[in-house]
């Protein structure tokens, strides 16, 4: 109710579980004085003759490669360690609780998982959260004033330039 109150327009499009987004909009309608659905216009203009968007598509396959060593490098450089501290001070916010990486490997010093479990959900989850920003960022793809370029089939030289050439059209 007191979401309806505050921004009908959220209130219809987030559904009532959904507790975080609720609860979003309305700190943000006390915060301000307004309403979020109204300050939300970024992408309206999207349009704009003066706009240009340029998107890489990279294959599935190279994303989750790249994924799956990033994981592996954040593990090598640290990341078990800060988590340990973060969690043993009880430093985590319960947002920060949540967030790919950390929540998994919170369950690990939990003991309900072992560190080989805990880091496989970590890729996994990662390469579910790039499939989602991959699907998000389809729609832009619709956009006359935007170019996609492939950097897999390229030399980033090529894509730099083709970048360039595009964005000053």
């Amino acid at each position: 109710r007191k979401l309806e109150s505050c921004d009908p327009d959220a209130a219809a499009r987030i559904h009532p579980n959904d507790i975080r987004r609720a609860v979003r909009v309305i700190e943000y309608a006390q915060g301000t004085g307004e309403a979020l659905s109204e300050a939300q216009v970024q992408w309206e203009d999207a349009c704009r003759s003066d706009m240009h968007f340029i998107g890489l598509i990279w294959p599935t396959e190279d994303i989750n490669r790249r994924i799956n060593a990033r994981v592996g490098s954040m593990m090598e450089r640290g990341l078990l360690a800060e988590v340990r501290d973060l969690h043993e001070r009880q430093s985590l916010g319960a947002q920060a609780a949540t967030a790919v990486g950390y929540a998994q490997l919170v369950e690990h010093l939990e003991g309900r998982c072992t560190l080989e479990e805990a880091t496989e959900q970590i890729k996994i989850r990662t390469r579910r959260f790039a499939k989602q920003q991959r699907t998000w960022l389809r729609r832009f793809r619709s956009i006359q004033s935007s170019t996609w370029l492939e950097p897999a089939q390229e030399s980033p030289e090529d894509v730099i330039n083709k970048a360039f050439t595009a964005a000053s059209e």
